[in-house]
């Protein structure tokens, strides 16, 4: 009956870090009207020894997810922080990146009257033949064009959202 955020995060990802204090001013913020859970992979063992460890970013007030391989599921993800905005009866109506849960959205959210608030979109490897130039549109659902590389001898293309950046090791004299 509620407004539910969860927060996909890790304890090696500082902007994660960063994210559980504003996530933790906006429950005490919102109490019952929201539930901020953060949510992650990582065991429980794991997370509850780094928040003794550090305890500058435990939060009481957030109820946390661990060993969670449910929710990854259902909410497929490339880049953490990860938001998905649930509503009251169970709908997902928002899945954003972190700065996009601020006051003033909940607020408006919580009022009726949040209108548009930008969908984060993740490619995810799966979706890309990485054996295959980028400037081939292999992007799947994000097709390439000549008016997106700015200079073709160097393979460099302008910003193009959701696709992140990954590495496949170099292979030299059967070497990595």
């Amino acid at each position: 009956g509620k407004l539910v955020i969860l927060d996909f995060w890790a304890t090696w990802c500082s902007p994660c870090l960063r994210a559980l204090g504003k996530m933790d001013a906006l429950q005490e913020k919102f109490e019952d009207k929201i539930a901020i859970i953060p949510v992650s992979n990582q065991e429980k063992s794991y997370v509850d020894k780094f928040f003794t460890t550090n305890k500058a970013y435990y939060f009481p007030r957030l109820t946390y997810v661990t060993a969670d391989t449910i929710l990854q599921a259902y909410f497929p993800h490339r880049f953490i922080p990860h938001e998905v905005w649930i509503n009251e009866t169970g709908k997902v109506v928002a899945i954003t990146s972190d700065s996009d849960v601020t006051e003033k959205n909940i607020q408006d959210y919580l009022s009726g009257k949040l209108s548009s608030i930008k969908i984060k979109k993740d490619i995810l490897k799966s979706e890309v033949d990485i054996s295959k130039p980028l400037l081939d549109g292999e992007l799947v659902g994000y097709q390439i064009n000549h008016q997106q590389i700015a200079y073709q001898s160097l393979f460099l293309t302008r910003y193009i959202d959701g696709a992140g950046s990954w590495m496949q090791p170099k292979i030299i004299d059967g070497r990595k």
